[in-house]
């Protein structure tokens, strides 16, 4: 049998410092860190009653938050640079998010979300556009990157302990150009 009780927990913490330099509409650069720490059950909710048809039910644990990320620091801005061009980074830095070792029977080995964590993420992306004018319309267009040095960012893990590849990383995010395109009103 199972039962729902509303007796879960969770808590989170954070500490924020920003700052910020703007010397004009295209000089403008923010810097924010954030330090924080997330604990809950780990037996929620979505976990049973979401898309899995027949759901592994574990006893519930206290533990590190799936998305639980001490450390986090975010650096964006605009920056003009020349020809009505306008430079827009956003750099992120933050700590990997915690995982879970699993035996051949998928099965926890150890405490929960305390195996290790994802590697740290190092990523910039930024767009290069400037206003444009054909005929009489007025469009904003320019290009976007992610992930500009291909930085490689794992997002998966191999958990099983029983597997030759444990603890190895995999599906890096990849580096990707796309084009950006917006209206101005006249």
């Amino acid at each position: 049998m199972l039962t729902l009780a509303s007796s879960g927990a969770s808590k989170y913490w954070e500490v924020e410092t920003t700052g910020r330099f703007l010397a004009n509409e295209h000089r403008d650069v923010t810097v924010s860190y954030v330090r924080s720490h997330s604990t809950r059950d780990l037996n929620d909710y979505d976990q049973f009653y979401g898309n899995f048809r027949n759901p592994i039910i574990r006893p519930n644990e206290h533990s590190l938050s799936p998305t639980d990320v001490p450390n986090r620091m975010i650096v964006r801005g605009s920056l003009g640079v020349g020809g009505r061009w306008v430079f827009s980074p956003l750099y992120e830095w933050r700590s990997g998010f915690p995982w879970s070792a699993v035996d051949e029977f998928q099965d926890f080995v150890g405490p929960r979300n305390r195996s290790g964590r994802l590697p740290t993420v190092s990523s910039l992306d930024f767009t290069l556009a400037r206003p444009w004018r054909f005929r009489k319309y007025r469009f904003t267009g320019g290009i976007k990157i992610y992930n500009a040095f291909d930085s490689g960012d794992e997002r998966d893990v191999q958990t099983n302990v029983a597997a030759p590849d444990y603890g190895r990383f995999y599906n890096p995010i990849q580096r990707s150009i796309g084009f950006v395109f917006g209206t101005t009103l006249p």
